[in-house]
C-alpha cells in the first residue's frame, strides 16, 4: 500500500483554494492549504477526487466534511480531516473515507451551488434541484443524491437561506426574480413561490449577492449594473400568515459603489468603493435604538459623524466654526445639534460648502456643552398603490371592484413616534398638494419649547380626486424619524352595475 510517488504534488497544482487563518495574537494569514497525500494504493485503487482538472464552483461544509462541487459531482473530504481527499487503506472502505457521488438526470446538470436546508443538502443546477438526505449517516456506502425540483435558477448568485425558507435567483428576460423555497412539513412537498411577480422588473439580472437577517425579516440584493443600489425585501408573519411582503430600494450617492454586504444581529455592513478608497459603513436597522438619551431616537443620516471627530476651528471676527470632516463628501450634508447649550436639540444649522471636506457654520461650534452630527442627506419616499373597494369573491376571499367611480375624500395615517415628513397628492392633470407633519401638536405633552418634538397619532388629509388617478406619496427628507402604522381613506363610490350570481 505505499503511496504513488508525487501524487501530493498533482493535487497541489489544481488551484485549489487557500484558507484564512487567525493565528493567536489577533492577526490573519492568508496562505495554500496543506493538502494531505495519499497514503496508499495508486490511481487505480486510490484514484485522486473527480474535481481535478476542473472548475470548482462552490466550497461548503456539511456533516463534518468540506465539500467540492465540480461539473455533476460532489465530492466530500474525509470525516473531520478537511484536506485529505484519499481513502485511508484500500484493503477496506471505511465510513470515514471520501465520498464522491454524481447526480444523475436526463439533462445536463451543471452544479453550481450546494446549500444546507431542512435538515438536508440542497443541489442547484440551472434548471434542476437536487438533494442529499440529511435523516443517515453520510458515507461512501450511503451517499444517494436524488431530484426533488425543477426550478430555473441563476448562478450568479448564491442561494440563501433564512429561517426555514431558502431563497434563490431567476432570470426574467433582462430582469431578476427571487424565489422563496420552501418544505411543506405535513405533506413533505418542497415548493417554490415568485416574491417578485408583482415586480417583475424591479431588479436586472445580474444580481451577485443575496444577504438575509432573520433578526429583521429581511433580505438584501446587489447587482453589478446598479453598483449604487440596494435591492431590500421585507416581511412578517403573524403566525403561519404572511402579512406583510414588501419591496423598495435603498439609493446612495452617485459615487457610491456597494461592493459588498452583509449582517450581524441588527447591523447591517457595507462596503462601499469611493473614488478616494474603500469605506466600511455600518447601518443599524433597530429603530429601538437611539443616539441621543434625550429624544431616544436616530438621526437619519448616512456616513454620520459627531462633531467629536471633526477638526473645528472658531473664528471670532466672521463668526463661523470651520469644520474638516474625516472624509472627503461630494454629496449634500445636513449639520444637526445635539447638545448646543443655545440651540434646541434637533436644530438644522446652516452650513456653507468650502471644499468636499470642509464646511462653514455660524455660531461658536468649539464651545463647551456645543456639539452637531453631520450626515449626508436622503431622502425616504413611499408611494400608495391604487385605492380600490375589495368584495367577497366568489369561489372565496376577496376580489377588487372595477365597476364605477371612487371619489377619495380623506386619507388618514396612524403614525409613531415621528419628527417630520409630508404627504403630496397630485390629482392628474392639476397641481400637486403637499401637506406637512411637523412633529408638534398643540396640546400634546411632547410639544415642549426648546426641545425636539415626536408624537403619536393620526395625521387627517383632505384628498379630492379620483382613485385610479391621484398619485399620493408620504416622503421625508429631513433627519428626523418617522414610523406608520397604517392608512385609512374615506371616499364617495358610485356603482355603475351590479354582479349576480
Amino acid at each position: 500500500e505505499s503511496p504513488e510517488p508525487g501524487r501530493k504534488v498533482a493535487l497541489r497544482a489544481a488551484n485549489m483554494p487557500h484558507i484564512l487563518v487567525r493565528e493567536a495574537d489577533g492577526t490573519f494569514t492568508f496562505k495554500q492549504a496543506e493538502w494531505d497525500q495519499a497514503r496508499c494504493g495508486d490511481d487505480v485503487t486510490n484514484p485522486f477526487p473527480s474535481f481535478m482538472e476542473k472548475t470548482l464552483n462552490d466550497l461548503f461544509f456539511y456533516k463534518n466534511r468540506l465539500g467540492v462541487i465540480a461539473d455533476e459531482n460532489v465530492v466530500f473530504s474525509r470525516n473531520g480531516d478537511y484536506f485529505n481527499f484519499f481513502r485511508e487503506t484500500v484493503t477496506t472502505l471505511v465510513d470515514t473515507d471520501p465520498v464522491d457521488v454524481a447526480v444523475s438526470h436526463t439533462k445536463v446538470s451543471i452544479l453550481k451551488y450546494a446549500v444546507p436546508f431542512s435538515e438536508s443538502l440542497l443541489l442547484f443546477s440551472d434548471q434542476t434541484q437536487f438533494i442529499l438526505p440529511g435523516n443517515e449517516r453520510l458515507t461512501p456506502q450511503t451517499a444517494s443524491i436524488a431530484q426533488t425540483t425543477e426550478f430555473n435558477a441563476s448562478d450568479m448568485a448564491r442561494p440563501q437561506g433564512a429561517g426555514r425558507f431558502l431563497y434563490f435567483m431567476f432570470n426574467r428576460g433582462p430582469n431578476a426574480g427571487v424565489r422563496e423555497y420552501y418544505v411543506e412539513q405535513d405533506y413533505e412537498q418542497r415548493d417554490a413561490v415568485d416574491l417578485t411577480a408583482n415586480v417583475p422588473k424591479l431588479m436586472p439580472q445580474d444580481v451577485f449577492s443575496i444577504q438575509a437577517s432573520t433578526n429583521e425579516d429581511l433580505l438584501l440584493f446587489l447587482a453589478h449594473s446598479t453598483p449604487n443600489k440596494v435591492f431590500a425585501y421585507k416581511w412578517f408573519y403573524d403566525g403561519e400568515e404572511k402579512v406583510q411582503s414588501a419591496w423598495s430600494e435603498w439609493l446612495f450617492g452617485k459615487h457610491d459603489k456597494v461592493v459588498g454586504i452583509g449582517f450581524i444581529d441588527s447591523s447591517v455592513y457595507l462596503g462601499i468603493m469611493r473614488d478616494d478608497g474603500l469605506y466600511l459603513e455600518r447601518m443599524d436597522l433597530d429603530m429601538n435604538a437611539g443616539d441621543l438619551e434625550d429624544p431616544g431616537f436616530k438621526f437619519l443620516m448616512d456616513r454620520n459623524v459627531s462633531s467629536s471627530e471633526c477638526s473645528l476651528t472658531y473664528d471670532e471676527e466672521t463668526d463661523e466654526t470651520t469644520v474638516v470632516l474625516p472624509y472627503p463628501e461630494p454629496e449634500e450634508m445636513q449639520f444637526v445639534s445635539d447638545g448646543d447649550n443655545t440651540q434646541p436639540i434637533g436644530y438644522l444649522i446652516n452650513s456653507r460648502r468650502v471644499s468636499e471636506d470642509t464646511f462653514r457654520l455660524r455660531g461658536d461650534w468649539t464651545a463647551s456643552g456645543a456639539s452637531f452630527q453631520a450626515g449626508r442627506m436622503y431622502e425616504l419616499r413611499y408611494q400608495f398603490s391604487p385605492f380600490l373597494i375589495r368584495e367577497e369573491a366568489v369561489g372565496g376571499g376577496l376580489a377588487a371592484t372595477t365597476e364605477g367611480r371612487l371619489q377619495l375624500s380623506f386619507l388618514a395615517i396612524n403614525h409613531a413616534d415621528s419628527g417630520y415628513f409630508r404627504v403630496e397628492y397630485t390629482p392628474v392633470g392639476r397641481d400637486t398638494y403637499t401637506r406637512v407633519f411637523t412633529g408638534r401638536v398643540i396640546g400634546s405633552i411632547r410639544n415642549i419649547i426648546g426641545k425636539l418634538s415626536t408624537d403619536t397619532g393620526r395625521f387627517t388629509l383632505p384628498i379630492f380626486g379620483n382613485h385610479l388617478t391621484t398619485t399620493v406619496e408620504i416622503i421625508n427628507d429631513k433627519p428626523l424619524p418617522c414610523r406608520f402604522l397604517s392608512a385609512e381613506w374615506e371616499g364617495r363610490w358610485t356603482a355603475r352595475s351590479s354582479r349576480r350570481v
